[in-house]
């Protein structure tokens, strides 16, 4: 496996969550569990171990390269756009906690920056995985590829990535 296998299928599952919370932002009544839970995920599963894992390895690691000026340019952006991830979901949390229930005008600012999320990582991730992370491996010998994977593992820890895929899975069946 590369060490971009990894990053893409958390992409897959931060695509999952994104869609989950459009559509239970859709409903009548936001459910405050519901945001909690999606707000850890945001928090907790894209920004410290996703996030965490691009910054403190692979971009660490690109870092130590020679990289092309376009490859530069995109490594400066996407750690801008993880900077702009989180004051986003800074703000998902904010109208978490100043949400009123029934309240038509707090359920549209909800929904807006639900809408601003999944605009905002669907083309993140779409730089990620089509413009950023196939080009960088190139830069990478076998042996450091293999280290990178390593380093994920030790980074992240199986029961945090399995925690946030079942959280996941559960909120698409409707169970949570």
């Amino acid at each position: 496996m590369k060490p971009i296998g990894p990053l893409m299928r958390e992409h897959r599952l931060i695509e999952r969550m994104i869609r989950v919370m459009e559509r239970r932002i859709a409903l009548t009544e936001p459910d405050p569990a519901f945001l909690t839970a999606a707000v850890d995920f945001m928090k907790t599963f894209v920004d410290q171990i996703h996030h965490g894992k691009e910054e403190d390895i692979l971009f660490r690691d690109l870092k130590t390269k020679t990289l092309s000026a376009e490859h530069r340019r995109i490594l400066g952006e996407l750690v801008e756009e993880h900077i702009a991830g989180r004051n986003l979901v800074k703000r998902l949390d904010q109208a978490r906690t100043e949400l009123i229930p029934g309240d038509a005008v707090s359920r549209e600012q909800l929904a807006g920056i639900v809408a601003e999320i999944a605009v905002f990582y669907n083309n993140h991730i779409d730089k990620e995985d089509n413009r950023f992370f196939y080009p960088c491996l190139d830069y990478f010998s076998p042996v450091e590829q293999e280290k990178m994977l390593r380093d994920y593992a030790e980074y992240e820890g199986r029961v945090l990535q399995d925690r946030y895929l079942n959280i996941v899975e559960s909120l698409e069946a409707g169970t949570r």
